[in-house]
């Protein structure tokens, strides 16, 4: 039988699921070259939304390290402000949810608690939630007001953008001399690059999954230097950020605030969903 988590930790993640207008349990999963493909197509905050992560301007702002940062807090204040029967209510509905990821195994990909990133941490677990144009039921699901829908229609498209920038500079570093490097959509570079970046690899990109774990975690400062990393370390490091680069993109239309209240409903951006697991010496997955 898999450990209970901590009540507090479930109660938290149920609670902004529970407050939305109805969310679906199940996330469509694919995999990140199928997700590529696909074309890409000012809200008021309560007192108790959580406070905006506030990173350190004395440092470079880097997509290869956009998830090295601490994850935003619980809204405790919330649990205080309901009524006696709603927090039981709240009881019932987290043992149901509870119950149904016993069976289905269903893993979540954002809002970990502390204790959750440590644990994954320690078994150099990195999981990686993609953005992807939303579907009716999504819409519905997340309760995106229109203007609200196409603030995500121009981060998507911008993330996208974002996207093929990041891995062509990578792939012209490897290689340059690929036919029609610079007209080659997204998807070909992401391909080309699953082919050749293994040859920059090196002995110490070995502990990258450890140390992006524990980076994740608040264990491990984040490289001070992305230039003194290996062309395989920061392509990796890009797909593992891909959910943190997105969350950034449209915080800058609706606010970190409404940006961690979606990406909290599917406990994850309700698009691919993928997971590396295992340390050096561990059994990988």
């Amino acid at each position: 039988m898999a450990p209970l988590k901590p009540a507090g930790s479930g109660l938290r993640r149920a609670l902004p699921t529970l407050l939305g207008v109805g969310i679906a349990l199940g996330v469509v999963l694919a995999y990140e070259l199928d997700l590529i493909e696909r074309e890409p197509s000012t809200s008021e905050c309560p007192s108790e939304c959580p406070p905006d992560d506030q990173p350190d301007a004395s440092r470079p702002r880097s997509p290869l390290f956009a998830g090295a940062r601490p994850h935003p807090s619980s809204r405790k204040a919330q649990l205080h402000a309901l009524a006696v029967e709603d927090q039981l209510a709240l009881l019932e509905a987290q043992n149901q949810v509870l119950a149904e990821r016993v069976v289905t195994g269903e893993l979540s990909y954002y809002n970990h608690s502390q204790a959750e990133l440590e644990a994954m941490a320690r078994h150099c677990d990195v999981r990686m939630d993609y953005p992807k144009r939303l579907e009716p039921q999504e819409i519905e699901d997340l309760a995106l007001e229109p203007e609200e829908q196409q603030a995500w229609e121009r981060a998507l498209q911008a993330f996208v953008e974002q996207e093929r920038a990041y891995y062509l500079e990578i792939l012209r570093e490897l290689e340059p001399d690929t036919p029609g490097i610079d007209e080659l959509p997204l998807a070909q570079i992401r391909r080309q690059l699953t082919k050749v970046a293994g040859r920059a690899r090196s002995e110490a990109d070995d502990s990258l999954q450890r140390h992006v774990a524990q980076e994740r975690a608040g264990l491990r400062e984040a490289p001070a230097n992305p230039d003194q990393l290996s062309a395989w370390n920061r392509y990796n490091r890009l797909r593992f950020n891909a959910g943190d680069r997105f969350a950034a993109l449209l915080g800058d239309e609706l606010g970190d605030a409404r940006v961690h209240e979606l990406r909290s409903v599917f406990e994850g951006w309700p698009g691919a969903h993928t997971r590396q697991m295992g340390c050096p010496g561990e059994q990988a997955q």
